[in-house]
């Protein structure tokens, strides 16, 4: 049986009157699904800021526990741009000869990649080649003013010591480079990248009678 032209015209209106409506429920499921992969992709973005904010903040050891206590990025978070650091110098150069005087590190340079710095004897600057310009260092899990290339570290003790620049608790730690120099250091908890006291030697040769000692005296902050 045939339907009549009258009775298809309702039947069509009605078909296209439903494809839209069936369309538009894709279109919001598309949204929907784009509003929840945002939100998705803003709460990993936040975590992975929160991490790295985290990796920058100080460490913090629990009393007596003896482990590296900075990070590389902790390091770099630590230091800017115009900071100065001032170290009470004594003990005796590679001749014997005694040792008084201060050494002074400047950063003139800081960025998440590398630091800049400038380190010399205040009273007598040091004429040694490299003495008084600026060294550029990648950031490492140790301090960048008494840079030792490639070290290989042995931890000692826990200790709080008392410098000219006050009381710090301290890792203490032993540095040694490929060519024999060997670092004593306190490494300052709290503090990522300041040593609080170093010793520096050349128990390897002979007739090398290093043995200078480093005590913080100043840390000047950028302006």
């Amino acid at each position: 049986m045939l339907l009549s032209t009258r009775r298809l015209a309702p039947l069509c209106v009605l078909l296209l009157t439903a494809a839209p409506a069936c369309d538009g429920g894709k279109k919001d499921d598309a949204k929907a699904e784009t509003k929840t992969d945002a939100k998705a992709d803003e709460k990993a973005a936040d975590a992975k800021a929160d991490e790295a904010d985290d990796k920058k903040e100080p460490k913090t050891l629990e009393p007596g526990k003896v482990e590296l206590p900075w990070t590389w990025e902790r390091v770099s978070g630590s230091f800017e741009m115009g900071m100065e650091f001032t170290y009470d110098l004594s003990g005796t150069d590679a001749k014997g000869k005694e040792l008084k005087d201060q050494f002074l590190c400047k950063i003139p340079k800081a960025n998440d990649k590398e630091v800049g710095v400038v380190c010399n004897t205040v009273e007598k600057p040091s004429k040694d080649k490299g003495a008084g310009q600026v060294a550029t260092l990648t950031w490492s899990e140790f301090s960048p003013m008494f840079s030792v290339e490639k070290p290989t570290h042995e931890l000692k003790s826990r200790e709080t010591i008392t410098v000219p620049a006050g009381e710090f608790d301290c890792v203490v730690a032993d540095l040694k480079d490929f060519f024999g120099k060997q670092l004593t250091v306190w490494m300052i908890v709290d503090k990522p990248g300041v040593y609080a006291k170093v010793i520096e030697t050349m128990p390897n040769a002979e007739d090398d009678k290093t043995n200078k000692v480093y005590e913080l005296a100043a840390i000047k902050t950028a302006e």
